[in-house]
């Protein structure tokens, strides 16, 4: 009984060594499988960001490069525009270039040539003419008009700023302007442009100012004409009629 109660003892033991044992070992290789899994993650995600870098620098690249190749399209487009445009401008110049030698063949006949300057110089003289004459080349109609109505003669028509003056100092700066000689003593004008007063017989004739057609009763020195008034000197031969 003694022997069977001691082998029985030893069997327990052995199979609580073993199990402890085996218990170790289950143990360790899940710790081992907790670990490798922990590593493996670590693993897999140091890969995934490397990647996401990969991607990211990939991208970044692939964005470098289109801005690149945009920034090359547009110097190309600058390029072809600056050839066009040369082109056309040389295009251009060239046509003008042959338009002037056309026109520095074309030769006008002297006769015409001759006529053209004789009539030139013929309107040129003529200006001149009426601005000694006291002739006005303004677009507006004359406000200042000195003419001999005996011989029915203009000897000054023009247009002038009366500025608030009267009509004696009007007229005498007028007539200075234009070199017309007058003769102004005592208020009143004895002669203009060599025509004096009381040279007919009989001697009623002299120089008479009107405003708007209508002979004013007072001196031309005392008179202030409206800016849109018309002064009108006249040698009449009977000076004592209004």
């Amino acid at each position: 009984m003694l022997k069977k109660k001691g082998i029985l003892i030893f069997v327990v033991l052995l199979i609580s060594v073993a199990a402890i044992f085996f218990a170790n070992e289950m143990q360790k290789k899940l710790v081992s499988n907790e670990v490798a899994s922990k590593t493996g993650s670590t693993v897999l995600q140091g890969d995934l960001k490397e990647n996401t870098n990969e991607d990211s620098k990939k991208d970044a690249n692939a964005n470098t490069q289109n801005t690149d190749k945009a920034s090359n399209n547009e110097a190309k487009n600058e390029e072809t525009k600056d050839a066009s445009k040369t082109t056309q401008q040389n295009s251009s110049d060239k046509v003008n270039e042959t338009s002037k030698q056309s026109t520095s063949k074309t030769v006008a006949p002297k006769s015409s040539n001759t006529n053209t300057a004789a009539s030139t110089n013929s309107s040129t003289s003529t200006n001149a003419s009426q601005t000694s004459n006291g002739g006005t080349n303004s677009n507006q109609s004359p406000n200042f008009i000195v003419m001999d109505e005996v011989n029915n003669k203009v000897i000054c028509s023009t247009r002038v700023n009366f500025q608030g003056r009267n009509v004696a100092d009007i007229t005498k700066d007028t007539l200075t302007k234009f070199n017309i000689n007058y003769s102004y003593v005592s208020g009143y004008f004895r002669s203009i442009n060599g025509i004096r007063e009381r040279s007919l017989n009989p001697s009623t004739d002299g120089w008479c100012y009107y405003i708007k057609d209508k002979k004013p009763s007072i001196g031309s020195s005392d008179f202030t004409p409206e800016d849109n008034a018309t002064i009108t000197w006249k040698y009449v031969k009977d000076g004592t009629k209004p």
